[in-house]
């Protein structure tokens, strides 16, 4: 059971790496970036610090192998030191990753934001204001169109939101 544990383990690390790698120049699919990055955080998910350098090592080394292999028309030696490098750093930003919730310590303070204007929101029952300026000299011209296109539904859609006025009506 644990060499198809080991198995797997190796197998996520190299998808991981070559995922990451297919997300930059040459190939460019840069959504491959945001799966490759999902899954390395899955494999470091509770694991111990040896095993989160270990994971971490071999995304970097099939990211650094894969995506400089034009190196090895310059110098084989320095393609494969280079890659080791690369791999080394990987493995020491996973080592200090925790392994617990503290990895997305962005997102828990997105969701922590969310909570605390839901519960602000429920305790006083009021409608939260904000003022949308618009130059429409700006850019293009098209400043107000694109609000009303795009920025307009999504804040109508929001909870308890009205969308009133619109800049170019307010007094000046």
């Amino acid at each position: 059971m644990g060499n198809g544990v080991q198995l797997k383990s190796l197998a996520c690390c190299l998808l991981s790496g070559l995922l990451i790698v297919a997300s930059v120049p040459p190939w460019g699919w840069w959504i491959c970036a945001f799966l490759g990055i999902a899954l390395f955080d899955r494999i470091l998910s509770g694991q111990t610090a040896l095993k989160r350098f270990i994971r971490g090592f071999s995304v970097g080394l099939v990211w650094a192998l894969v995506g400089t292999i034009w190196m090895i028309d310059l110098t084989p030696p320095g393609w494969i030191i280079n890659s080791i490098v690369h791999a080394g750093f990987m493995g020491l930003a996973s080592l200090v990753v925790p392994k617990d919730q503290g990895r997305r310590i962005a997102l828990e303070d997105v969701k922590r934001i969310e909570e605390a204007c839901g519960l602000e929101h429920q305790r006083t029952n009021k409608r939260g204001r904000f003022l949308v300026l618009i130059n429409p000299a700006a850019g293009r011209g098209k400043a107000e169109e694109v609000f009303k296109k795009h920025v307009e539904p999504v804040l109508k859609c929001a909870k308890n939101c009205v969308v009133g006025k619109n800049a170019s009506s307010v007094p000046r």
